[in-house]
């Protein structure tokens, strides 16, 4: 999972299947951005691979931001908070703030892709 996130990145396994990805100098659409490199890359070529073991890898994630005054138990905690919601509704994202929606997101992935011509 770490070489799917620049060097200046810090990927902390943050407990079972939970991972804490530190992006510095990051906005909300950047990291959502990088969250699905993850899930297009990595995440569906493993689940390719693996398509015969009954079960597939999915991604739930949450982008915040630390904000001036902000602890990181504080932080930390809202995560777990939006990540538990996400999880009990079956979303593959929590809400995120100010990250784009969904679609903006897809866009802006798509025309970062090599053409296939």
């Amino acid at each position: 999972m770490r070489k799917n996130f620049r060097a200046a990145d810090t990927v902390v396994r943050y407990g079972g299947d939970k991972f804490i990805v530190l992006m510095p100098e990051t906005n909300g659409y950047e990291a959502t951005l990088a969250v699905k490199r993850l899930q297009r890359s990595y995440l569906a070529q493993w689940n390719r691979a693996n398509s015969n073991c009954g079960y597939s890898i999915t991604v739930t994630y949450w982008v915040g931001e630390f904000k001036q005054g902000m602890t990181a138990s504080q932080l930390i905690h809202e995560a777990d908070s939006q990540m538990l919601a996400a999880k009990s509704q079956g979303m593959g994202e929590a809400s995120s703030q100010p990250a784009p929606t969904s679609k903006a997101v897809e866009a802006a992935y798509e025309s970062t892709r090599p053409s296939s011509d």
